[in-house]
C-alpha cells in the first residue's frame, strides 16, 4: 500500500474538515524497509500558489526517497506557476535518479487545464485518477 500524505492534523485529503485554501501537508512515513519500495502519494487540496508552495516543496522533498511519487491534484482548486514549477523540478530530479513521477489531474480540474495550456500534459505522466496512476507504477513498461 502506498504512503499517503495527510494534512498537519492527520486528516486525509478527502476529509470535510480540510479548508479549501489550505495545503498544510505532512507525510506519514514508515521506517520499515518495505515502505521504501512503495510509491508515495502527495495529495494537496485547495489553492497551490506562491503562498503555499514552500509547504508543497517540503512534502515533495520528503518523498524523494521513494521509487515513485504520485502527486494527486484532484482537489486542487487553483494552481499557479509556482506549483507547476515545483512539479517540474521534482520530475527532473526523479528522472535523473531513474525514478518516476505520476500526476493525477482529472479532466476539467484547474490542474488539468493548466497542465494542458502549458504543454506539460504531454511531458509529464498525467492520469485521470489516482488508481490509474498507481496502476501505472506496477506496469512493467
Amino acid at each position: 500500500m502506498p504512503t499517503v500524505v495527510h494534512d498537519a492534523a492527520g486528516r486525509s485529503p478527502s476529509s470535510e474538515a480540510w479548508r479549501p485554501h489550505h495545503t498544510g501537508i505532512t507525510t506519514h512515513e514508515s521506517k520499515s524497509e518495505a515502505a521504501l519500495t512503495e510509491p508515495v502519494v502527495i495529495a494537496p487540496e485547495g489553492e497551490l500558489d506562491i503562498a503555499r508552495v514552500a509547504e508543497f516543496r517540503n512534502a515533495l522533498s520528503r518523498a524523494e526517497g521513494a521509487p515513485a511519487v504520485v502527486v494527486d491534484l484532484s482537489c486542487v482548486s487553483f494552481i499557479d506557476s509556482s506549483g507547476i514549477g515545483a512539479l517540474v523540478d521534482l520530475h527532473n530530479r526523479l528522472r535523473r535518479d531513474r525514478r518516476r513521477l505520476a500526476v493525477v489531474a482529472p479532466g476539467g480540474t484547474a490542474a488539468a487545464l493548466l497542465l494542458n495550456l502549458s504543454g506539460l500534459q504531454s511531458r509529464l505522466a498525467v492520469f485521470p485518477t489516482r488508481e490509474a496512476a498507481l496502476g501505472a507504477r506496477r506496469d512493467p513498461r
